[in-house]
């Protein structure tokens, strides 16, 4: 019997996958081994997570009997669907994705959260690069904003994998270009700490903030300047905030993030930095401007003054 347990109550799959034997899981597997079957409450894919054993867990995942997640545990039948669209939109499958979504009572609910960390397929699909998928998607009501338990939106992703061709497409979607996680940070800072300048330009056409500290992130302008990214610094400062070039974050200003770093365009964007503070300092306030220079009367000018005061003051 090929789940027969030993003498310490563990079955041959179990010990394979103790062992990291994918190739001897594989041919028991195909024997219809049991892989939810645990051992002192570990499963064998509990154990091959838990030794980051990528093959051997992803090999059980595809033998774990239907009703059952990507643990291992049985599942309700909703969860279960939104798990088969999640995979399909993984495989890239349009046509799969489509069908499922396109179904009548028994239709999925494509904003269900089954991936890892609480993705959608929306943020899967934008994680894949799959920007027909993430139209399709959109195009059925998947939510754009919905993120992941730590906080990162679908925006946030395609912008560290440096998509700016699905990043307009979430745009067009009402994906909030000014949303941060816990820790503060927002789209654009990360577009401006990768140094994606066209990103970082769509972002700020839609309106995206550009001096607000939040939390423990900093500003957009900290972020390219601590990075040495001159292009994402000299564009920032042409926006105009001139507040940005002295707030702080863990008491640095961006020039001072900008003069401790190390690169060649870390010199630029002290150069940037220090060139538009001077700058803003010459520029007077327009309460303190002075005032316009009368001009004086000629003797013309006074000839031409009636002797008699004006009507209204006549009795």
């Amino acid at each position: 019997r090929v789940d027969q347990i030993d003498a310490n109550s563990m079955t041959p799959l179990w010990v394979a996958c103790h062992q990291g034997r994918v190739d001897l899981a594989k041919i028991l597997l195909e024997a219809k081994a049991d892989p939810t079957r645990k051992v002192q409450d570990w499963s064998p894919l509990m154990l091959a997570e838990k030794d980051n054993r990528k093959e051997l867990t992803d090999l059980l995942r595809q033998h774990l009997p239907a009703g059952h997640g990507h643990q291992g545990h049985p599942i309700d039948p909703e969860t279960a669907k939104a798990m088969h669209l999640y995979h399909a939109v993984h495989k890239g499958d349009e046509r799969m994705v489509r069908a499922m979504l396109e179904r009548g009572d028994d239709r999925v609910d494509i904003n269900s959260t089954p991936g890892e960390g609480g993705a959608s397929s929306l943020f899967l699909a934008c994680a894949m690069g799959h920007a027909a998928m993430v139209q399709l998607l959109l195009d059925s009501r998947a939510r754009p904003n919905l993120a992941l338990k730590n906080g990162l939106t679908p925006l946030m992703k395609v912008v560290e994998t440096h998509r700016i061709d699905i990043a307009k497409i979430l745009i067009e979607n009402a994906a909030d270009v000014n949303a941060f996680n816990p820790m503060g940070t927002t789209a654009l800072m990360i577009a401006c700490h990768t140094g994606e300048g066209a990103i970082a330009r769509l972002l700020i056409d839609e309106c995206a903030s550009t001096g607000e500290v939040r939390k423990s992130s900093g500003t957009a302008l900290i972020s390219a300047a601590s990075a040495g990214h001159a292009d994402c610094v000299r564009m920032l400062i042409e926006e105009g905030d001139d507040d940005s070039l002295h707030l702080s974050y863990k008491n640095k200003t961006p020039l001072q993030w900008a003069q401790e770093g190390k690169t060649d365009g870390h010199r630029i964007c002290e150069g940037l930095l220090e060139s538009a503070i001077a700058e803003a300092r010459a520029v007077p306030p327009l309460s303190s401007s002075p005032e316009p220079i009368r001009k004086q009367p000629t003797d013309t000018d006074l000839a031409d003054i009636d002797d008699e005061p004006p009507a209204v003051a006549r009795q």
